[in-house]
């Protein structure tokens, strides 16, 4: 049911052997995981609807992809040294905007998500 490798590591961790299969414990884990869902919600730039990976209640600013290439400009990171970094990098972090969706040389797809060199897809995501 398990390959030696997770065996090994099973091992090595000390976790306990899974009597569920590996295709049913990676949908569980999938149903999971924040980008595999598709999400209505605005842009924080232009307040135009999207459909991203990203909900709506994400703390980060939300680009749609076209914004975010014409316009994203982070601002300066400056660090205190002397304060805890990671508490300043999340402060950071929330200030710069995130595009919407990834993707490369895809027409007519807007409503996908981590798709490359397509055209006219609807809704896919990979």
């Amino acid at each position: 049911m398990v390959s030696t490798l997770e065996s090994k590591l099973r091992t090595l961790f000390d976790v306990p052997d899974s009597d569920i299969p590996p295709e049913k414990r990676i949908q569980h884990l999938g149903a999971f995981w924040p980008h595999w869902n598709l999400h209505k919600r605005k842009c924080d730039k232009t307040g135009k609807e999207i459909i991203s990976v990203f909900r709506p209640e994400c703390p980060y600013p939300v680009w749609h992809k076209d914004e975010w290439y014409k316009h994203a400009n982070p601002p300066k990171a400056v660090f205190d040294f002397s304060e805890p970094f990671f508490p300043q990098a999340e402060k950071f972090f929330k200030q710069c905007p995130i595009v919407h969706i990834t993707g490369a040389q895809n027409e007519n797809c807007e409503f996908t998500d981590d798709w490359w060199f397509s055209r006219d897809c609807y809704l896919c995501h990979s």
